[in-house]
Parts: structure tokens; C-alpha cells; sequence
């Protein structure tokens, strides 16, 4: 097996648990299932089990990947495993792999049933001997416990495995770690390791910054830590991806250290919005008479969402908000309502424009009402946009209401990163989208009229 160097701890070292972590491109996944898929074939009297926090995520990572590295197994030492290994592909359920010569297996088991927040027995794990968990950042503290008094079975080599991105450093995962601050002068270092700009250009950079990370030690010794990041598997990524990590860097300094190099971020670290401040970003302002008012907007059906910003001197002041509403026809009503003697701009998501079923377009919509949209071809790329509230919110140049903007003011807080993208699952990326279509498209795109002609603004 072609294992990476930095991964020879796991067959070298004892252990009971090894922790694999840092930032994107570490080639933590593959050294897990390759490190399972090893034990499979060669570790005498080896039960083991895939966990995650619920089992309908395994299949399309943990399962997979164990797949996948059987195949290149054969690749690689040129044999069949298909005599030796029984190994199962439910998409939707359980699967186990069996080694049919000694007996050893891998199954699958989530710590959560579902979605939901019904606990899975783990009875059937009081036996096993190896366990594999990816997204370990995304086990509850209690469940993790749980899973460590199940691991009784005496004189049984058990190994407890655990991938994850690194988590703020409230996290229940550095309970086991002593956590060190990072002055200036490492992080400098380390940036430097992991871009080709020089010292100088790196230096003020990390003059700049203004958020604290952190490194982690374990305090037992038979807790393995395995740090990488994409440095440690540079042979296997092409240029195109080592020039994004560059802009990271350039673009959002935070989102590179907490993702890109895996450092451990403080409270709200992972956060999408991590320059808002909702006592720094606060204004008292509210909507007043002969305001003209810029409103984003983002289509969902049942669960539309707006913004309503102000324009005054060199800054944006997002001053209400409108959430839960049904659909477009509603939006338009419930604005006409509350802001009927207003001048109004509405700043779409670009994908209002496609015709629906019924006919109509959201635009369409909208145009029946002769609001002006402010729109483009397509919406700017979600990164882009990300970093251009950010620094309107570090400049000081974007505030809110968080009194009259409650929903927003939260979503802007708790909206996180799940695999390198914007989480959209818990449901804050509507608010969000809203009020960053008005700050990514104001004064720069094409202005639709009522009557739908377009005109440059």
C-alpha cells in the first residue's frame, strides 16, 4: 500500500485514539479507509465499524472511499480481492465488508438514527475493535462517551480513529488537548510554508489580521495527532487548486487559516461572516419617510426572504427585514403594504429571471408592481460574494439593525462552512443571500425598469 509518510504513525505507533485533522486536502479520508482497509486484510481478530453522526452520510463518504481503496489496492499489487473480500453497496441502509479468509469485517452505524435526534443502540459495538469516524467534529460530546464506555471488550487491540476539520476551540473534541495561541511570528511561518508570496508580502498580511488560532497537543500519550494540510499532499493536486488556496489567502486571511491551513479558530471561527460584529456593525437607523429603499431578495417558495437596506454617505444600513414570507406574489404584496410611498430597487437572486410553470418569471412578478430590478446574467460567485460583505463589514461601510433585523443579525452569526462551502441545511443562508445580492450588485449591474426595458446603472 502507498501510504503517505506523515500517516506511517498509524501502523508504527501505539495508540488508542489517533485523530486526523488540519485543513482541506489533507488526505485524512484516504488514510482512514486505507488504514480499514489494511486492518481488514492483515489485523488478527478485527471487528470494526464506520461511524458518523448519522448513518445516511457513510455511503457517500466512509463507504465509498473504503471502495475506492480496495480497487487501487489491486491496481497496486496487480491481484483480485474479489475472493477474499465480500463486500456490500446499499445505498440507502447498512453495509458490511467480510474478509472471507479470517473472518474480520467493517460494518456501518450512525450515532443518530436519522436526522433527527433519536440515539442508535450501540450495543453491537461492545466487541468491536477498530472504530472509524469522519466529521468527528460532528459527534455530540455525550455520544461520543457513550461510544468509549461501549469499548469494554478486555484484551482487545482497540483503536479509535477520528477525522475531522478543526473545530472552535470551545469544542468538546480539545477537552483532550492543551491548546496554544499562535503569535504573529508562527502564524507567519506557517503561511509562509504554504504560499509562494514572499515575507514581506506575508508579514503584512499578518499585521492585519485581528482574529486569535490556535495549536493543540494531546495531554495522554496514547492519544495520536496527526496534523496535515494540503502541503502534505502536494504531488496530488493540480495548479488550479494550489492558485484557489492562494486567493484565499489574498481574499479572506481567516477563512485560509481556519480551512485551508486547518488552524484552530476562536468562538464563531468557521463562521461564513466572521467580519460581522452585531454590537461593531450595529446602527440604530430605521426606515424613514422619502427613504429610497434597496431591498435584496431571495426566492424560496414558502420561505422567501428580503432585506431592506438604506443608502447614506459611503454606507449600507440594512434597516427591516421580511422572512417566512409564502412566495413572490406575497413578497410584493407585503412590501407594497409596509413600503407603499417609498421609491423602491429590488436586488435578485439572478435566478428569478427563469419562467416558472405558471407562465411568469419572480421578475415578472415584481415588474406588475413597478419596483426597478437590479440584477445581472447570473449571480456573482458565491465566494466573491462572501468576501465583499465581509469587508463591507470590516470597513465599516455595511451596518444593521439587529433590532429590526433579528433574523438576519443571527443568521450573519451562526452561518458556518461545511466542507469548504457556505452550510445551507440550517437554513441562515436565505437572510444572507438576500442582503449579499444588495451589497455584490448595487451600482454595478443592469437595471431592469418597470416595464422591463434594461439600461446600465
Amino acid at each position: 500500500m502507498n501510504v503517505l509518510k506523515e500517516y506511517y504513525p498509524l501502523y508504527t505507533e501505539d495508540y488508542f485514539i489517533a485523530d486526523l485533522w488540519g485543513g482541506r486536502a489533507g488526505a485524512r479520508s484516504y488514510a482512514m479507509s486505507q488504514r480499514a482497509l489494511y486492518n481488514l486484510l492483515h489485523k488478527e481478530n478485527s471487528r470494526a465499524f464506520f461511524l458518523r453522526q448519522t448513518h445516511a452520510t457513510i455511503y457517500t463518504s466512509c463507504w465509498q472511499d473504503l471502495k475506492d481503496r480496495i480497487a487501487e489496492y489491486e491496481e497496486f499489487h496487480g491481484v483480485s480481492l474479489a475472493g477474499v473480500i465480500e463486500i456490500t453497496d446499499n445505498e440507502h441502509g447498512n453495509n458490511s465488508a467480510k474478509n472471507l479468509l479470517n473472518g474480520n469485517s467493517i460494518k456501518t452505524k450512525g450515532f443518530k438514527v436519522s436526522s433527527g435526534n433519536q440515539t442508535a443502540s450501540l450495543k453491537s459495538l461492545a466487541g468491536v475493535t477498530d472504530i472509524y469516524i469522519e466529521e468527528a467534529d460532528e459527534v455530540e460530546k455525550e455520544d461520543f462517551d457513550k461510544l468509549l464506555l461501549s469499548l469494554r471488550k478486555k484484551g482487545a487491540d482497540i483503536r479509535v480513529l477520528r477525522a475531522f476539520n478543526p473545530p472552535e476551540k470551545d469544542h468538546h473534541i480539545w477537552l483532550d488537548y492543551k491548546l496554544t495561541k499562535v503569535s504573529n511570528e508562527v502564524l507567519t511561518e506557517i503561511v509562509l510554508k504554504h504560499s509562494r508570496k514572499n515575507r514581506s508580502e506575508v508579514e503584512q498580511i499578518v499585521k492585519q489580521n485581528n482574529k486569535p488560532y490556535y495549536l493543540a497537543v494531546p495531554k495522554r500519550k496514547n492519544h495520536l495527532s496527526i496534523q496535515n494540510t494540503f502541503i502534505n499532499n502536494y504531488q496530488n493536486l493540480n495548479e488550479t487548486a494550489l492558485e484557489l488556496y492562494e486567493k484565499y489567502l489574498e481574499d479572506d486571511f481567516h477563512y485560509f487559516c481556519t480551512t485551508i491551513l486547518g488552524l484552530i479558530p476562536d468562538k464563531g471561527g468557521h463562521s461564513v461572516y466572521n467580519d460581522y460584529d452585531d454590537i461593531e456593525n450595529h446602527s440604530d437607523r430605521v426606515v424613514q419617510p422619502n427613504d429610497v429603499l434597496h431591498i435584496g431578495m431571495d426566492f424560496n417558495v414558502t420561505n422567501m426572504s428580503a432585506i431592506i437596506h438604506v443608502h447614506e454617505g459611503d454606507s449600507d444600513y440594512a434597516v427591516a427585514e421580511l422572512t417566512g414570507i409564502f412566495d413572490t406574489f406575497s413578497m410584493c404584496e407585503k412590501i407594497k403594504e409596509l413600503y407603499g410611498g417609498h421609491s423602491i430597487v429590488i436586488y435578485p437572486d439572478a435566478s428569478g429571471q427563469n419562467r416558472k410553470t405558471s407562465g411568469k418569471s419572480d421578475f415578472d412578478i415584481i415588474r406588475q408592481y413597478k419596483y426597478v430590478i437590479r440584477t445581472g446574467v447570473s449571480n456573482p460567485a458565491v465566494r466573491d460574494r462572501v468576501n465583499e460583505v465581509n469587508t463591507a463589514f470590516r470597513e465599516k461601510k455595511y451596518y444593521v439593525n439587529r433590532f429590526t433585523c433579528p433574523v438576519y443579525s443571527e443568521s450573519l452569526k451562526k452561518q458556518k462552512y461545511k466542507n469548504g462551502e457556505p452550510d445551507k441545511k440550517e437554513g441562515y443562508d436565505h437572510t444572507n443571500d438576500a442582503g449579499g445580492y444588495y451589497i455584490t450588485k448595487k451600482g454595478k449591474t443592469i437595471k431592469i425598469s418597470s416595464g422591463g426595458a434594461r439600461t446600465r446603472g
